[in-house]
C-alpha cells in the first residue's frame, strides 16, 4: 500500500501545483501511471473523496484563504482559485461553508 500512497501523493502534488488550471482525472491518473478507473478507485479509497471532489475542495480552500487574508475582489478570488463560472463557484462555496463568498468574508475576516 505504501507504493500506492507514494503514487497518489504525486497526484496530490500535481493538484497543488496546477489547481488554477483545468485538471482532468486523466491528467491525474497520468501522474501515477495507473488507468483512470484504477486511479479513481484508489484515490477515493485513500482520500475519501473522488479526484473531482478533491480538486473542488482544494480550490475552495484556496478561495477561503484568499477571502480571509487578501483584499482581492470576490471575482478575482474565484479566478485565482481555478473557478471560471461565478454561479458554479458560489453554489459550491455556499454548500461547503454555509454562506456566499462575500458574506463569508464579512463574517469571518479578522483584518
Amino acid at each position: 500500500m505504501e507504493f500506492h500512497l507514494i503514487k497518489i501523493r504525486k497526484a496530490l502534488k500535481y493538484i497543488q501545483d496546477h489547481y488554477q488550471e483545468e485538471i482532468t482525472v486523466s491528467q491525474l491518473a497520468g501522474q501515477t501511471g495507473y488507468s483512470i478507473y484504477y486511479f479513481s478507485r484508489l484515490f477515493k479509497e485513500l482520500t475519501a473523496l473522488t479526484p473531482v471532489q478533491y480538486v473542488m475542495r482544494y480550490r475552495l480552500e484556496r478561495a477561503k484563504d484568499l477571502l480571509l487574508f487578501s483584499d482581492e475582489t470576490v471575482e478575482n478570488v474565484m479566478l485565482q482559485s481555478g473557478f471560471h463560472h461565478y454561479g458554479h463557484f458560489w453554489k459550491n462555496f455556499k454548500a461547503v461553508y454555509g454562506s456566499a463568498p462575500g458574506d463569508y468574508r464579512k463574517q469571518y475576516r479578522q483584518l
